[in-house]
């Protein structure tokens, strides 16, 4: 286990934050100081010491409050879907955490198609562009930068920003706040003792709890205090099939049987070889790379070997890691990541809560 995977696993482990108060206090003096410090910029951002901007369209912020994986794309992605179907122009921005962009501001795709491929973009970016064909994708470590080119850019009435619940300086409408109802707070330290990107009582900015993962139906006992009486959307994710490195979409069963290689380089892998295990697959071998891992040709060759090693048939990996790969990666075997989707209840209120914002923001 790689030191960033032992990182996460103290982090996302509920017993562990009393052994890390103890065991670490350096460590966790830091997360003290580091809460203090994300209560004092909260303050400035309420008080105006810091400027807080605004778009003329409606922003809605879909994030969490601990790092890692708890659903936000898909998030994104599912919501998107429905305000499209809704007939309202919509565009998604985000950061492009992990991926280096030249200028200002990185635009993935637009009402005609992809503008980027694989290597020429952040991975949860293009992911979201190949899940929604013709939605403007705009990337830009100043949210309000790629914002206005939604806006200006491609007409958007309403923008989704993937993963800001922190990002204050953008005035949003609305947050949903994602949340992983199977383990919602991990050892429920503040960074970098734990995995909470800022004190719990930020949660008290949540319009909206999206609840995450297969124990969904309930809201998680510490959370009560913070975001009692919001609306609750409950999503799980569930396999829809297999989508390989050009494009195409295989069903379900295809996995079922076969020897694979199953690799990620995501924040938590653990939910991806369930969820590959639940299809029938026998896993011959596993590797995890680091989140957000860009893959090189020496990581091809790597994963070759222990393929012909472990007698694969198939490499399996995730749509994110998918898009890392580039189109003539030298595999030796058959390429596919699971494509998943979401079962949802509880969203309709929130469609109308934010096309209700949008003919508001139009009269």
């Amino acid at each position: 286990m790689g030191i960033e995977q032992k990182i996460i696993s103290i982090h996302q482990d509920p017993a562990k934050g009393l052994w890390v108060k103890i065991g670490l206090f350096p460590v966790y003096l830091a997360s003290l100081i580091y809460g203090a410090v994300m209560r004092l910029r909260r303050w400035c951002y309420r008080i105006g010491i810091f400027r807080v901007k605004r778009l003329d369209a409606v922003v809605v912020c879909v994030g969490n409050i601990t790092t890692g994986g708890t659903g936000k794309t898909p998030a994104v992605v599912h919501l998107v879907r429905r305000l499209i179907g809704a007939g309202i122009k919509t565009a998604v921005i985000s950061r492009g955490y992990g991926y280096r962009i030249t200028g200002d501001y990185l635009i993935v795709s637009g009402p005609d198609g992809l503008y980027r491929q694989a290597g020429q973009a952040p991975d949860e970016a293009l992911m979201t562009a190949r899940k929604l064909p013709g939605v403007p994708v705009v990337v830009s470590p100043a949210r309000y930068r790629a914002g206005k080119v939604a806006l200006e850019g491609f007409g958007a009435e309403v923008v989704v920003m993937d993963d800001g619940f922190q990002h204050l300086g953008l005035f949003r409408d609305i947050d949903i706040l994602v949340v992983d109802a199977d383990n919602p707070l991990g050892n429920g330290l503040v960074l970098p003792a734990g995995p909470l990107r800022e004190p719990l009582n930020g949660m008290r900015r949540a319009d909206v709890v999206w609840l995450s993962g297969r124990q969904a139906s309930e809201l998680p006992e510490r959370f009560s205090a913070y975001v009692a009486g919001k609306p609750v959307v409950r999503a799980h994710a569930v396999v829809k099939g297999l989508v390989t490195l050009s494009g195409k979409r295989v069903p379900p069963g295809a996995p079922a049987g076969m020897r694979v290689l199953a690799f990620s380089g995501i924040a938590r892998p653990q939910r991806f070889f369930e969820a590959l295990e639940g299809l029938g697959a026998a896993t011959a071998d596993r590797m995890v790379f680091a989140d957000h891992h860009r893959y090189a040709d020496e990581d091809v060759d790597l994963l070759n070997r222990r393929a012909r090693e472990a007698g694969a048939e198939i490499f399996v990996t995730t749509e994110k890691d998918l898009a890392r790969l580039p189109g003539d990666a030298p595999f030796t075997l058959p390429v596919g990541a699971l494509v998943m989707d979401l079962a949802i209840t509880g969203d309709d209120a929130l469609v109308e809560m934010i096309v209700k914002r949008v003919k508001e923001k139009a009269a």
